[in-house]
């Protein structure tokens, strides 16, 4: 390919020994740079983020294809906020790229009332449901900081309702 040829934004690992030989050739003439795990891009720094979030789908059917796109993932079809996005597999992990960050949960693989979205899968609106319901434990920062407070009597280390909101105790 001549240097003046246009190269996609975001580029996958090559399927065939010319592909690896083309993405070789152009690493080498710095027209491309490795941005996250087996994906490539050419766009410059000042607007990875926002094409790395806008191919999400891409990145995932094309890098992850028995992925399950599960969770809030499977209601939204967009990132959230915090750019995280939820798929079911046979592990759990999260893999990261610029601006995304793909949340893998363990779990079933798709079911006969599952859709199809693009090329993968996607959670059906009654397994979104049940998926979204269920507790986990958490180990990081959460998508929304602002959810719940913990409260401030020591002996009870349960969780209250942010001051202010309905149920919240009054202040009499």
């Amino acid at each position: 390919m001549p240097s003046g040829d246009p190269v996609p934004p975001l580029l996958f690992p090559g399927r065939d020994a010319v592909e690896r030989r083309w993405l070789a050739s152009l690493k080498q003439a710095r027209r491309i740079r490795l941005v996250g795990p087996r994906l490539y891009a050419s766009v410059p720094q000042g607007k990875l983020v926002e094409v790395v979030r806008a191919s999400w789908a891409t990145l995932v059917a094309r890098l992850y294809p028995h992925a399950l796109v599960s969770h809030r993932t499977a209601f939204e079809f967009t990132p959230a906020p915090g750019g995280e996005i939820w798929l079911t597999a046979t592990t759990n992990r999260v893999v990261s790229y610029p601006g995304l960050r793909l949340r893998f949960v363990r779990g079933p693989g798709p079911l006969a009332d599952d859709p199809k979205f693009l090329t993968i899968r996607s959670s059906s609106r009654a397994r979104a449901f049940l998926e979204n319901l269920a507790t986990t434990r958490r180990t990081g920062r959460l998508s929304d900081p602002g959810r719940t407070k913990a409260s401030t009597n020591s002996r009870t280390p349960a969780l209250t309702a942010p001051a202010g909101s309905a149920g919240a105790p009054d202040d009499r």
